[in-house]
């Protein structure tokens, strides 16, 4: 009986020690979040007026201030991407022969999750519709 009686409490007091261990895991998960900072940037809605085919012309300038940041190979993706709408509107190298110039300046570059950084590619640059 005794034997029985000392086994149930060392069961029991193992199980406390589990559960104790669990509600500190939880705990610390929760206060290691408490502080959690999200940076949400939303950027400025531009609105361009109607005009002819033949102007839909636009000059673009990428400009940076991070060293690592590849400005060629971004302006080639943003090239393709204007190559492939429908809209008319392509990219030209000349500032004189564009209807519009769009300037893109790169002030930091942060590592993304995977899949926050497919969701950013995937809308594009035209952004959710």
């Amino acid at each position: 009986m005794k034997k029985h009686i000392n086994s149930i409490f060392k069961i029991g007091f193992l199980l406390s020690v589990c559960y104790y261990l669990a509600g500190c895991a939880a705990t610390g998960v929760a206060l290691s979040k408490k502080d959690l900072d999200v940076q949400t940037r939303t950027s400025t809605a531009i609105f361009v007026d109607p005009v002819a085919k033949d102007k839909r012309t636009i000059y673009l300038d990428i400009k940076s201030g991070v060293m690592e940041f590849d400005r060629r190979a971004f302006k080639t993706y943003v090239k393709e991407q204007f190559a492939l709408n429908d809209n008319g509107y392509r990219i030209v190298d000349d500032p004189d022969a564009a209807q519009f110039v769009m300037v893109a300046y790169v002030l930091n570059l942060e590592k993304a999750s995977p899949t926050a950084a497919e969701a950013a590619l995937n809308q594009g640059y035209l952004g959710a519709r």
